[in-house]
């Protein structure tokens, strides 16, 4: 695409709208978009000039903790294109107009209604091809209306790790299908892969378009009694992919469309029959691993054709396993203790999968939770390594979850010296727990024994 800075709307499309917000009674419209080595932005309103203080803020790393704090506690923003009391916008760094960085190409109409502005990427640090936007109007209208909580997000990469987000199936293969002919309805498929930090996600239709309605119900806790209940009763989502009336896909939560939580990298085939859609971990709370799937179609084709007791969960995949929170894909070999040397009620499951030393630890006890351990002894000697209760084991490394439910992985006593963070699921009701860990953070040993697994519920 490319845009022609002339102080109008010519160029746009509402694809390219990332949010509205009412001001002094006219409506003022943010769109954005990634034009060749320049972001371009135009904000609209339908009667009210725009003028001195408004400011579009820039975190051209989208990472809230680093860069600029506006009021003192939001934004991070690493940039800032602020218009000063001669009407011209500029790029800053730090607060709003305050550490000049550049003049700016921009065009702005003779009512000053429609501002239009592009920034070369060259002129931001590591030119990125992404960035987090917010804007104010006048100093006195927001997009987003939540600074903390949503995301607007300009540009980003069209690849999504082996997946190129282009409107085609090309490149998915029929073992990434969520649903099946049996499950599914006649005509559609839901696909769904973990690429990088991102699910990803497509729908295909033998001839119907996919539009406005459409929709993709997320539970990242995997417990269907929390989160929104589709239809007073089903799913336990705590975010959907929703199509709005201009047929772009956005992340919300609460019911389908709700509350907006951020724009999403999508592609859509010229005949609407295929979609493809990237929602990167880091906008869902916690970055689960996994989440299950629900869909709708026009909100009238149903993926599964039943929602009742569905159990659609896209992971990460490690070799043959998937990480799900499931026990599916694991078999009675691969557990590693037996109803004779193991505690009544749990059982602890391990392999090696491409790379990965992976454990899987069940209970029908009660959830699993802080201070379990499972102690490995990579070296296969006792005499060396932490000595569990000061005499045995010989652990060279631990994984234990922490106060806040997370596995990671130790060296020293039980969560004593931090290694590194592990890919894990949690079931939804906390029973089943799924941990890999790369054979290279633990030495490449060519074998590991697993001292013991202490669970704490």
């Amino acid at each position: 695409m490319t845009y022609s800075l002339n102080g109008s709307l010519d160029d746009w499309t509402s694809e390219k709208q990332l949010g509205t917000a009412a001001i002094d009674g006219s409506t003022c419209a943010l769109y954005g978009d990634l034009a060749g080595d320049s972001f371009v932005f135009a904000l609209s309103t339908d009667g009210v000039p725009i003028g001195q203080g408004t400011t579009l803020w820039l975190d051209t790393d989208i990472d809230r903790s680093t860069g600029y704090q506006i009021w003192g506690f939001t934004g991070g923003t690493e940039y800032n294109i602020n218009i000063g009391p001669d009407g011209i916008p500029r790029l800053y760094s730090g607060a709003a107009g305050e550490t000049l960085v550049a003049e700016l190409p921009h065009a702005i109409s003779a009512d000053r209604t429609t501002l239009e502005i592009a920034v070369p990427r060259a002129l931001l640090a590591g030119a990125p091809g992404a960035l987090r936007v917010y804007a104010d109007v006048n100093d006195s209208v927001f997009i987003p209306s939540s600074y903390d909580t949503m995301n607007l997000i300009v540009g980003g990469a069209e690849t999504v790790g082996s997946l190129t987000i282009d409107g085609s199936l090309a490149d998915w293969d029929s073992g990434k299908r969520l649903d099946s002919e049996a499950t599914g309805s006649p005509g559609f498929a839901l696909y769904g892969d973990v690429q990088e930090d991102s699910f990803v996600f497509a729908i295909t239709s033998d001839g119907i378009p996919i539009g406005a309605n459409t929709t993709i119900w997320l539970d990242t806790d995997l417990s269907p009694v929390t989160g929104y209940q589709i239809w007073g009763f089903a799913g336990g989502a705590e975010y959907n992919i929703n199509f709005g009336a201009d047929g772009i896909p956005r992340l919300y939560t609460g019911a389908a469309g709700e509350t907006l939580v951020g724009t999403l990298t999508h592609a859509t085939n010229a005949a609407g029959t295929v979609v493809e859609i990237v929602v990167p971990r880091s906008l869902l709370a916690g970055s689960p691993q996994a989440v299950r799937v629900l869909a709708d179609v026009n909100d009238g084709i149903f993926i599964p054709n039943s929602y009742s007791g569905s159990n659609i969960v896209l992971g990460k995949s490690v070799g043959t396993l998937t990480l799900d929170g499931s026990l599916a894909d694991w078999t009675e070999a691969q557990r590693l203790d037996t109803p004779a040397t193991g505690a009544e009620g749990y059982a602890l499951y391990g392999t090696e999968e491409a790379g990965h030393s992976v454990f899987a630890i069940s209970s029908t006890a009660a959830p699993i939770g802080a201070n379990t351990t499972i102690w490995l002894d990579t070296d296969l000697n006792r005499a060396t390594g932490y000595q569990i209760w000061g005499f045995a084991g010989g652990a060279d490394y631990n994984i234990n979850i922490g106060a806040d439910g997370i596995p990671r992985l130790y060296t020293g006593a039980a969560g004593e010296i931090f290694v590194a963070d592990l890919d894990f699921v949690r079931s939804g009701d906390g029973r089943i727990l799924e941990v890999a860990v790369p054979q290279g953070l633990l030495g490449n040993a060519p074998a590991v024994r697993v001292l013991s697994a202490s669970v704490s519920t």
